[in-house]
């Protein structure tokens, strides 16, 4: 683990409320896995250290991207950050995700902000030689996850509460929930989910109980999103 400060290189919203900032961090990047997070200090004016999975490292190893929802102070401070900001990071943190030796493919199961750890750990897969499926669901279509910054090899399956996009019957009488209907359909496949409580219809009926792989709460602790709701900020 290490304690360092991040240079910010790019700091934009890629859906709405939601921002990707990409940081130089050589020490955090070589040593990152799939399903660790950092914590961040959002400047000096708070005091509690944010929560924020590692979204993706570069080839190089040399920097790593976070993707976040703005649901407070410190998210918001970390929204504003421009090239060239320091970031104080201390990291990486957690048990991270295990992918089964037997497992021949990987279903990822991503409501709203919970692709935040799942994007770095398909890149994984797929290096390895494992096909890997993505249901990824959100309230609308302008909150799905960018599909040109996805591994060009993942196979994406999309669905949202309003139809605006993907598949939109969730919860329809008699249809089987789309993570039980790919998984069917894959053999020696492996799921792992990570989403937000209330995003999860987007992708058919979404639940926590039919997760065949059990660490993802147990890498983030009671913050399974990889966020931490920051509006109770005490200031320094």
């Amino acid at each position: 683990m290490n304690q360092v400060d991040a240079s910010t290189i790019s700091n934009g919203e890629l859906m709405p409320g939601t921002y990707l900032t990409w940081l130089e961090s050589p020490q955090i990047a070589s040593q990152a896995r799939p399903g660790q997070f950092v914590m961040v200090r959002c400047g000096k004016k708070y005091s509690l250290r944010r929560p924020l999975s590692v979204h993706q490292v570069d080839e190089q190893k040399e920097k790593i991207a976070l993707l976040y929802s703005v649901v407070g102070q410190g998210t918001q401070w970390l929204s504003q950050c421009k090239p060239g900001d320091t970031i104080d990071l201390l990291g990486p943190m957690g048990n991270g995700f295990s992918i089964d030796p037997a497992a021949q493919n990987l279903l990822l199961v991503a409501g709203g902000i919970g692709i935040a750890p799942l994007r770095f750990l398909a890149q994984e897969a797929l290096n390895q030689g494992r096909p890997v499926t993505l249901l990824s669901g959100a309230p609308t279509a302008t909150q799905l996850y960018p599909e040109h910054l996805l591994p060009p090899e993942t196979k994406l399956v999309t669905a949202t509460d309003d139809g605006t996009a993907g598949e939109s019957d969730a919860g329809a009488p008699g249809r089987q929930p789309a993570q039980h209907r790919y998984l069917d359909a894959t053999p020696h496949a492996q799921e792992i989910f990570d989403g937000e409580d209330g995003h999860r219809q987007g992708v058919e009926g979404i639940e926590q109980g039919a997760v065949t792989l059990g660490d993802v709460g147990d890498r983030l602790g009671a913050e399974g999103d990889g966020v931490q709701d920051d509006e109770g900020d005490d200031e320094e």
